[in-house]
């Protein structure tokens, strides 16, 4: 059996942990290299693919993810229209009896 780690074994064990977390979460990232290859991979591919810019707008998005993961950047929640309303205390009898009166006004009915 192992003797029990000292305070300072301890700590240095745990630097040594996220130390190699962070490698590991560097490692998962896309290199600036690899992004041009796949622009100009796409950009060279327009005549063949008229729609190969979904390659680059995909490209784009894995880099932000990327960059994310790397800085351990969180990403933000949605926020849709009802939960704004709900939070302002607003019932949802209320919220569907504005939603009928608003698609009325839009299509004409008033």
């Amino acid at each position: 059996m192992a003797a029990p780690l000292t305070p300072a074994e301890a700590r240095r064990a745990r630097r040594w942990e996220q130390a190699q977390q962070e490698h590991e979460r560097k490692l998962d990232a896309i290199t600036f290299d690899e992004v041009m290859a796949m622009v100009t991979r796409a950009w060279n591919s327009r005549p063949l693919d008229p729609e190969g810019w979904r390659c680059v707008a995909a490209t784009a998005r894995m880099v932000e993810r990327s960059r994310d993961r790397v800085l351990g950047i969180e990403p933000e929640p949605i926020t849709t229209p009802e939960d704004t309303l709900r939070e302002a205390g607003i019932s949802s009898k209320r919220q569907a009896r504005y939603q009928r009166r608003m698609s009325s006004l839009l299509a004409g009915r008033a």
